[in-house]
């Protein structure tokens, strides 16, 4: 399925999905909707039964706010003090939207531009309104070795399958590609498209992170919130190359669990290095040997 008719995006919002799917495609991105993505999750932490638990037998998803994330730049944005002239064509453009003549539009500007601006004042709203955004984070691969070195902590952790959200998961639970680029995101004044600014924002990373291939889940005053899942989207989980034994008990309880609810099977993997390669190969794996 083609991604922008999997999202039901509107034509400008096809054009910059279009941008993206192009520019991630140096790192290996694909140029359709993927049918499944990968959640990795580390071992040893506070969170990890949680996370687990969650994916395994709760079957609903954790939404994070940006302010957890591993990359203090990520989702970040910053509005650019405009002009006074700039200021004037925001305030006719937004007066003409709502049927206000445009001398009163440039009376209100005239009032505007004579007072004091608390720009700083105005970038912390917008970035509070960013922290409260719910995000959650996949790959579409599950054999990155930098990703299981980063967020499966030195190949100990495990990476959960998921079927992918689409059309038929809802507005509220639509996934959007990450783009990777050099240049930092900036909030532009202009009263038509100010919202796709920031949506767009939390969509944009440093190049560096490429390999990542990202999809994210985004649904509005969200952060550190759950949603709810249907069981069968969890497909797999994989193991990582040097998982530790209270990690695979921790999955067998796990699925001794979903198994108690009536839950769909879960295949299991582990990724094992190949000995010829700088590659990783997953391969069936049985908990009980």
């Amino acid at each position: 399925m083609a991604i922008a008719d999997a999202l039901m995006l509107d034509l400008e919002d096809r054009d910059w999905l279009r941008q993206t799917i192009e520019q991630r495609k140096q790192f290996g991105g694909g140029d359709h909707f993927p049918r499944h993505l990968y959640r990795y999750i580390a071992p040893d932490t506070d969170a990890t039964r949680a996370k687990l638990e969650d994916a395994l037998v709760n079957s609903r998803l954790y939404l994070c706010s940006r302010t957890q994330f591993n990359d203090p730049f990520d989702s970040r944005l910053e509005w650019l003090q405009p002009g006074d002239e700039e200021v004037r064509r925001f305030i006719r453009g937004a007066g003409f939207r709502l049927g206000i003549p445009e001398h009163q539009a440039d009376q209100f500007a005239d009032n505007f531009l004579a007072a004091p601006q608390d720009w700083p004042r105005l970038n912390e709203i917008l970035n509070g309104t960013l922290d409260r955004l719910g995000l959650s984070c996949f790959s579409e691969t599950p054999s990155d070795m930098l990703m299981w070195s980063h967020y499966g902590t030195s190949h100990r952790g495990v990476a959960v399958e998921y079927q992918a959200f689409n059309r038929d998961a809802g507005q509220a639970m639509k996934l959007f590609p990450v783009v990777y680029g050099k240049d930092f995101p900036a909030m532009l004044l202009n009263a038509e498209h100010s919202d796709r600014q920031v949506f767009r924002s939390v969509m944009y990373k440093a190049r560096c992170w490429g390999y990542e291939l990202e999809w994210r889940v985004v649904k509005p005053d969200a952060a550190r919130t759950h949603v709810e899942l249907d069981s069968a989207r969890v497909l797999s989980i994989y193991l990582g190359c040097k998982v530790e034994a209270k990690t695979l008990g921790l999955i067998r309880e796990l699925l001794i669990a979903r198994k108690a609810r009536g839950l769909p099977d879960v295949q299991v993997f582990r990724m094992y290095m190949q000995r010829d390669a700088f590659a990783l190969v997953a391969l069936p794996y049985a908990l009980n040997a």
